[in-house]
Parts: structure tokens; C-alpha cells; sequence
């Protein structure tokens, strides 16, 4: 190998170095994006995470606030067990709507019945449906196939009780059901 072919080896080894070098930079910064994107505490205040015993409390923010609430269960689809509509279970309460509607995409999304990620669920095809109100209160719900339908939404405190199937059962997001 001559020595210009030398050269031009060390210049093309180089080039390709630093192609890897900004390739590999770019898809940790991708990664690093991704994790913030996904991560719920980037995402929302400690409160909306974890809701303080008054928000948990149904008469926390007594008539004023609004009501975070959730259901899944089956539809009339002819095939599996139908009850009737599922209960629609008490989760939190807010004082403003933009903590509740924070609370409840949380909910709806991160603490989804099957236990798939966010962005599992955001994924297209998989038919979320997010209605906001002409109060600013945001639905979301969805039914992946032959499965149930999951419903988070907010409604103001005094009307919860006037839900179908309302109950103050509250899901706690672990399994288990505190009454109260």
C-alpha cells in the first residue's frame, strides 16, 4: 500500500469514526428524550402522582372541586358477561381543572388495567379516545380488542354522585379498593 493509500484509509477510517461517534450520540439523546417523554415525574407535580389524603377524600374540596373517576369493564358486545354498565369508580378530587384533567390523563395512561406503558397506549391503532367538555373537562377512553373498555374522566364534585354506576369505591392504583 502506497502511502497516499495509507492517508486515504486514515481519512475514510476517521470519517466513519466520527459518523459512529454522532450516530451513538444521537440515539442516546433520542433514549434520553424518550425516558423524559414517558416518565411521569417529568411529566406531572408530585400531587398529581400521588394525590394527598384530601384529595382522595370524596368530600375532600366539598362542592367545589372536581371529580377524577374511573371504569372498565365489558360492553353489551354478546359475547362476554354483561352486568350493565361498569361502576364509575371514584379516584380523586381537585380543587381546579387543570389538576384534574392532569390527574386523569395520568390515570388513564399510566395506570391503564392491563398494565402497558404510556406510550404503548398512545400508539396509533390502538383507538384512544380523548373528548374534552365545553367546560374544559377532559374523557379519554379504550377498548383494544377483545378486551375492556377502560374510561377516565372529570366531572365537577356535586355532579359525580348523578354518574350511572357512580361509586365512591375508590380504586386505589394498586389492586386494591378503599371504601369509604
Amino acid at each position: 500500500m502506497t502511502p497516499e493509500e495509507k492517508k486515504i484509509e486514515e481519512v475514510l477510517k476517521a470519517a466513519q469514526e466520527k459518523e459512529r461517534r454522532e450516530y451513538e450520540e444521537l440515539k442516546e439523546k433520542e433514549e434520553e428524550e424518550h425516558r423524559k417523554k414517558w416518565d411521569p415525574k417529568s411529566n406531572f407535580k408530585s400531587n398529581i402522582l400521588k394525590p394527598s389524603d384530601n384529595n382522595t377524600n370524596p368530600d375532600g374540596n366539598k362542592q367545589t372541586g372536581y371529580t377524577v373517576w374511573s371504569s372498565d369493564g365489558y360492553g353489551n358486545d354478546g359475547w362476554h358477561r354483561y352486568n350493565g354498565p361498569p361502576d364509575k369508580e371514584f379516584n380523586s378530587t381537585y380543587a381546579t381543572i387543570e389538576d384534574a384533567n392532569a390527574r386523569a390523563r395520568y390515570l388513564f395512561y399510566w395506570k391503564n388495567p392491563w398494565g402497558q406503558g404510556a406510550d404503548e397506549l398512545m400508539e396509533e391503532g390502538q383507538g384512544v379516545n380523548e373528548s374534552v367538555d365545553k367546560n374544559g373537562l377532559k374523557t379519554y377512553d379504550v377498548t383494544p380488542d377483545d378486551s375492556t373498555t377502560w374510561t377516565v374522566g372529570v366531572v365537577p364534585n356535586i355532579a359525580f354522585v348523578y354518574l350511572e354506576n357512580a361509586t365512591i369505591r375508590r380504586n386505589n392504583d394498586d389492586g386494591n379498593f378503599v371504601m369509604f
